[in-house]
């Protein structure tokens, strides 16, 4: 249930026909996502914020490159 709800938080914050989410290892997700360097925060940050305002209490590590 707790992965449902994580998988639709990300998948309503991107861009449905440019962006790719990918879940693997059980808990981990992937997003690739074709956006301008400067703008990959704004990018995350919106993620974050929606997984944060979220009901269950996971822990959140973000990886950027």
């Amino acid at each position: 249930k707790v992965l449902r709800q994580i998988s639709h938080i990300i998948l309503s914050s991107i861009r449905a026909k440019e962006d790719i989410v990918i879940r693997y290892g059980g808990e981990e997700f992937l997003i690739l996502a074709k956006v301008k360097r400067e703008d990959r925060f704004i990018a995350l940050n919106v993620i974050f914020k929606r997984l944060k305002l979220s009901s269950y209490p996971f822990k959140i590590f973000l990886n950027h490159n």
